[in-house]
């Protein structure tokens, strides 16, 4: 049995359902494609934006190590639809498409800067600080910047670049042999006062442990005493003792506070050698704290 051969209406329903199905997938390709562009615009136009504050006030706070993002935006170009006579507006300019890379070429250049300042910190802020715990903590800060721009300078960073730290809460700039003078000023002037401090701090060690030695005092109870050297001490009975009572004392009360308790610590020694610390809380709403 042959089957019917198609009617003229029949095929003329097919032919419009076939061409209706065509234009629909090129309308979908093309909204898709526009999606596409879409987001490689916004995308530059970031960069951009980030590259123009650099310009104009020498501002890298927005600035990344993302270039590679910036790049595979240029990459996906092609699969978008862009052709290289296309333009393309970055809200700074209008560049031909052939020529959009150049937005990521500005950008990689203040990548190095980020670096730097995020290498530098604090360092950048605080170099005239002359407070010795503050330049303790910045003295590895310090370090770090130095060799991170010497690092960029090496692999050709311009000196004379001047670029905002992103830290440093105002408007002021420097280039970078200046951030770099800055950051090795702080790094010499910590080295210098972590040496004189550590020297002081040595020196009083000494004096304070020959105060005890001088005594007699040694083992564990010598350097029980040299921590608890400015605190208030308490022997039996809660009475206070003096320097030559500490020396032989086998028990010791240190009494501490919150809003709600007193805190009763006794360290019990026999002869020179630690025994055991216990603690005692009492309710200061309800107690009297008391040696034990």
């Amino acid at each position: 049995m042959t089957r019917p051969s198609p009617t003229r209406h029949s095929l003329i329903a097919r032919i419009v359902l076939a061409a209706l199905a065509t234009l629909a997938t090129a309308a979908g390709g093309a909204a898709a494609d526009d999606d596409a562009k879409a987001k490689i615009v916004s995308t530059l136009r970031g960069y951009a934006a980030r590259v123009e504050d650099a310009k104009a006030r020498g501002d890298i706070q927005y600035v990344k190590d993302d270039v590679a993002d910036c790049r595979a935006a240029i990459a996906a170009g092609p699969a978008a639809g862009y052709k290289p006579s296309d333009t393309i507006d970055t809200g700074y300019a209008v560049l031909v498409w052939s020529k959009a890379g150049k937005v990521c070429d500005a950008y990689a250049q203040l990548v190095p800067l980020h670096r730097i300042s995020v290498a530098a910190g604090d360092t950048l802020v605080a170099s005239e600080t002359t407070d010795p715990d503050y330049l303790r903590a910045l003295a590895p800060e310090g370090k770090a910047c130095v060799e991170a721009i010497d690092k960029e300078l090496a692999a050709g960073l311009s000196p004379d670049v001047k670029f905002r730290p992103t830290t440093n809460g105002g408007d002021w700039t420097l280039t970078v042999a200046e951030a770099r003078a800055r950051c090795a000023d702080m790094a010499g002037r910590a080295r210098d006062s972590i040496a004189a401090v550590d020297a002081q701090r040595a020196a009083a060690a000494a004096a304070l442990k020959a105060k005890y030695v001088k005594l007699g005092v040694k083992g564990d109870r010598l350097k029980y005493l040299m921590d608890t050297d400015t605190l208030i001490l308490l022997g039996k009975r809660c009475s206070e003792l003096d320097l030559k009572a500490r020396k032989g004392s086998p028990v010791f009360y240190q009494v501490n506070e919150d809003d709600a308790l007193w805190y009763v610590w006794k360290t019990t020694f026999k002869k020179d050698k630690l025994v055991r610390t216990d603690v005692r809380k009492y309710n200061k709403a309800t107690q009297t704290w008391r040696c034990w």
